[in-house]
């Protein structure tokens, strides 16, 4: 009788000798989800700190501005008046190419041409790769009536974003003003952001892109060294024996 009644006793509650299911009493498993809801926080978190740690390393999403400093710089034109070798340069403030060669090519020919008292560039704008670039070469002529047109000019080819990007706002460029008044005290932000709302400029910029296309340039960045054209993406011994050539002739 007994023995009936505990197999009975251990079909209701299980058998005795069986293990309890980890978890509790009730014998269910405990969910995984509140732990990798857990660990992808975590993760969030520590992303978001190695993201902002990198932009505080950049200064924002812009690459730095550092000025450089050009003697015998005047308006538009950079080196000694009466240099043997004129270089018209003729570009695009969203040219890729041109910002290549205002980086990469211009500090060596400076280094080995201009300060020698050999050549004197003057820049030319070709704006023909959209709104912004007519946008931002009226800023920079904006910023050369206050004697900055060479430092507007680097921080346009280091902030480029590429032809066709939108990349130059009339925002965007009022902020560069701001960049190269913090660097240059007495240049007034405000006195450029009125001549670039007031568009003044544009006809300037409309003029030598003109002058240009009757010189016969149809790409940028080109260059009239001389009176000879040296036209699109050349390398640096290009320059050199091309101005090396004028130099022979004059």
């Amino acid at each position: 009788m007994s023995a009936r009644r505990d197999r009975r006793d251990r079909s209701r509650s299980g058998s005795a000798g069986s293990p309890r299911a980890p978890g509790g009493a009730s014998g269910r498993r405990r969910s995984p989800r509140p732990l990798l809801a857990s660990i992808a926080i975590a993760v969030g978190v520590v992303a978001v700190l190695v993201v902002a740690g990198l932009v505080a390393q950049r200064g924002g999403d812009e690459p730095a501005y550092v000025p450089v400093a050009r003697s015998d710089a005047s308006g538009k034109a950079w080196g000694v008046v009466g240099a043997p070798v004129h270089v018209i340069e003729f570009a695009d403030f969203q040219c890729v190419f041109c910002a290549r060669f205002a980086r990469e090519t211009e500090p060596t020919i400076a280094e080995e041409y201009i300060r020698s008292g050999r050549v004197r560039v003057t820049f030319h704008h070709f704006a023909f790769l959209g709104p912004d670039s007519v946008r931002a070469a009226e800023a920079s002529e904006c910023a050369a009536d206050q004697g900055r047109f060479w430092e507007y000019h680097d921080l346009l080819f280091l902030r480029q974003r590429g032809e066709g990007s939108g990349g130059f706002p009339a925002s965007r460029l009022k902020s560069m003003a701001r960049e190269v008044a913090r660097a240059h005290p007495g240049f007034d932000a405000e006195r450029f952001g009125a001549c670039l709302d007031a568009g003044e400029k544009r006809a300037l910029v409309e003029r030598e892109t003109a002058e240009g296309r009757a010189a016969g340039i149809s790409a940028t960045p080109s260059f009239l060294i001389n009176g000879r054209l040296l036209q699109g993406a050349q390398n640096l011994e290009a320059f050199r024996q091309a101005i090396d050539a004028a130099l022979r002739d004059r």
